[in-house]
């Protein structure tokens, strides 16, 4: 009877396990290259992924070793799975295994076929594993382009693959353009593009008033023969036209030489569409308005409209008449402002303002004739000014996505107050008085900006963990992922034509060092957005970029929406999804910018858990799941007790019988 009792018990432990995810490890192939004595070939590596009750944890083995951001891009690619699909992922572990005939090159490449393997293994579905995918996977579930497209389709065809799945947009190094035969080219006819780069000029007073950035010497975009609209949260410079390469058609190459199939991909949605062959496209969503945020940028956009006035009745009241070019701009940008604030769009109406402010403030100044003993004088007050901001930022607890980007924000906006000082300082030394007051109502102007921006502190939301620990690793992942960008797009770029990118990097990292993570964070999401909208620039004109636009939009609207319905609002991701929509019909290149840095910071909760309150660890113990699994066990085990009773007593009853003969 022990016996039968002991079986019974095992049977109702046994059950919940058989029917939980990873019984089983999912298998795809990975695309990688290897470095040789001649060059890069491409190389097929095997990755595995096997999933256990646990509390969320990642482990990698990879045979042989790799990078160590390998690991730290596989959390990321996991993450970014879980939080896109609302996986139930932190209650089990995952183990992912890379297994390689010889060393790859490791780094955030394999984060798209990680994230849809991983989302496979939860979901517990039926896949071709002869399809591969080589991409990276960024914010909003994006595929991101890689570079050695061409060896990886090689080794794919070698591998006896069926078919791959690229970033869509990707082109080929310009190394293989030559060397490789096609039936036809496709040209870039639009072939100037419009990149940031730092202006050491700081522009002086004799620029061209009519050019908006010389309201703003921080001023920059991505465009092709367009000048951005200055912006609340401007971007870090001015611009640099580049002429981009013709790019190379390989999906000739492929129908010409290969067997297998290349098939562009935009979002993990597709990639899982092609590897399930379900549909998986996400529909659309409307972004519901955040009252609290819309109150608060309103406020903003009021506290900033009305230090033009200000500075305007100033200028009324010391009988100053500014030259009618510039009155003109102000005129037209206020008329601007006012028009996005009747159509409910504070952030760009404060954009607008914040533009002029620095204009007349600029004004105000020469009119005045400031001495340079003044100017110096006004530094010191503005750099005890940002010294006390800082300490303040400092003490605030970071509680909330919202706090954070807050935080993100008011960090940029100091800093690049304290590198205005050391520009003033040169200027004050040889004694140009015109450029040290062009900084300086700049820099003024950037710091009353961080000022009204802390009031952001304020926004309630879901309560997160964010500790130093935690954002250092967040740092730490977001260079990996601009690093990789930033890479794979010199490889199209003649040299010099990307320092400000490297210049930004190498500011992210010195944030980093100085534990000023959040303004590492923004800083690195800045240079993949830059590199990103260059990426996908390359081989589009005004009219093939539309559908690109309109699916980046989609997906940042996407994932706005799934974070502000988990009371997660992104104040910095939808500030520059609202802003993007003034250029998508007029200046679409200049959108798909800001779009790249909604996306990049609209999901920075994947990088930190949620806190999670003892009702809520109760709560779960007793999910809809978790009941179903221990239920179904109970059923089972019921019916299986059901079942050996009856033999029992069948075979009490026939021996009761024999003995009774």
């Amino acid at each position: 009877m022990k016996l039968w009792f002991s079986t019974i018990l095992f049977i109702l432990l046994i059950i919940p396990l058989a029917i939980a995810p990873g019984n089983h490890p999912y298998h795809l192939t990975l695309l990688a290259v290897q470095e040789t004595d001649n060059g890069f070939i491409g190389s097929p590596a095997d990755l595995y992924l096997e999933i256990h009750e646990g509390t969320g944890r990642v482990f990698l083995d990879t045979y042989p070793a790799t990078k160590v951001d390998t690991q730290i891009s596989t959390r990321f690619a996991k993450e970014i799975a879980c939080a896109h699909y609302n996986l139930d992922c932190e209650h089990y572990d995952f183990i992912y295994t890379i297994k390689s005939s010889s060393s790859i090159i490791g780094g955030p490449s394999a984060g798209a076929a990680i994230s849809a393997l991983t989302t496979i293994g939860m979901m517990d579905l039926s896949y071709d594993d002869k399809i591969a995918i080589t991409g990276t996977i960024n914010s909003g579930a994006i595929v991101g382009p890689v570079g050695g497209v061409k060896e990886k389709i090689d080794a794919a065809q070698a591998a006896g693959l069926k078919k791959v799945l690229i970033a869509a947009g990707t082109v080929v190094e310009p190394s293989h353009h030559e060397s490789i035969k096609t039936k036809e080219t496709s040209e870039n006819k639009n072939n100037t593009i419009t990149i940031p780069y730092k202006d050491s000029n700081k522009n002086s007073s004799n620029n061209n008033h009519n050019n908006n950035s010389s309201n703003n010497p921080k001023n920059s975009t991505i465009a092709n023969n367009t000048s951005s609209q200055p912006t609340a949260i401007p971007l870090p410079n001015s611009t640099d036209k580049i002429k981009l390469p013709s790019i190379f058609n390989f999906s000739s190459y492929v129908e010409n030489n290969l067997t297998l199939k290349v098939v562009e991909v935009l979002s993990l949605d597709e990639v899982l569409t092609q590897l399930t062959g379900k549909n998986f496209t996400l529909q659309p969503v409307e972004i519901s308005k955040n009252t609290q945020y819309d109150s608060i940028m309103q406020n903003l956009q009021t506290t900033l409209c009305d230090r033009v006035n200000s500075l305007q009745g100033e200028l009324v009241q010391k009988k100053i008449k500014i030259n009618q070019s510039i009155q003109e701009t102000v005129d037209q940008k206020q008329g601007q402002a006012m028009n996005a604030s009747t159509q409910g769009q504070a952030y760009s109406s404060a954009s607008f303002c914040f533009s002029n402010s620095i204009t007349l403030r600029r004004e105000l100044y020469k009119a005045e004739n400031l001495s340079l003993k003044e100017i110096k004088l006004q530094r010191d007050q503005l750099l005890q000014q940002v010294n006390s901001l800082k300490q303040t930022v400092k003490e605030e607890k970071i509680e909330t996505i919202s706090d954070l980007q807050t935080l993100m924000i008011v960090q940029e906006r100091l800093h690049d107050v304290e590198e205005q000082e050391a520009d003033l300082d040169a200027a004050i030394e040889k004694k140009d008085q015109n450029e040290a007051i062009n900084i300086l109502s700049y820099a003024q102007e950037r710091f009353f900006s961080a000022m009204s921006w802390k009031t952001f502190f304020n926004m309630e939301g879901k309560k997160y963990t964010v500790d130093t620990d935690l954002l250092n690793k967040a740092c730490t992942q977001k260079i990996a992922e601009a690093e990789e960008l930033y890479q794979y797009t010199s490889l199209f770029l003649p040299p010099g034509q990307l320092d400000q990118l490297e210049e930004k990097l190498n500011q992210a990292r010195g944030a980093q060092a100085r534990s000023e993570q959040a303004l590492c964070l923004i800083i690195a999401s800045q240079v993949k957005g830059d590199a990103n909208a260059v990426l996908n620039s390359f081989g589009r004109t005004e009219d093939t970029v539309t559908e690109l636009f309109q699916s980046k939009q989609h997906a940042a609207q996407y994932i706005i929406a799934q974070n502000s319905a988990n009371d997660i609002f992104p104040i910095l991701g939808y500030s520059y999804y609202e802003y993007a929509q003034a250029f998508s019909q007029q200046e679409p290149f200049t959108g798909l910018l800001y779009l790249e840095y909604s996306l990049e910071m609209s999901d920075l909760g994947i990088y930190f858990p949620p806190e999670i309150s003892r009702f809520q660890q109760i709560k779960w113990f007793f999910s809809q799941r978790e009941l179903k699994l221990i239920g179904e066990g109970m059923i089972i085990g019921a019916l299986t007790c059901l079942i050996l009773c009856l033999l029992i007593l069948r075979r009490g009853k026939n021996r009761h019988h024999s003995t009774k003969k």
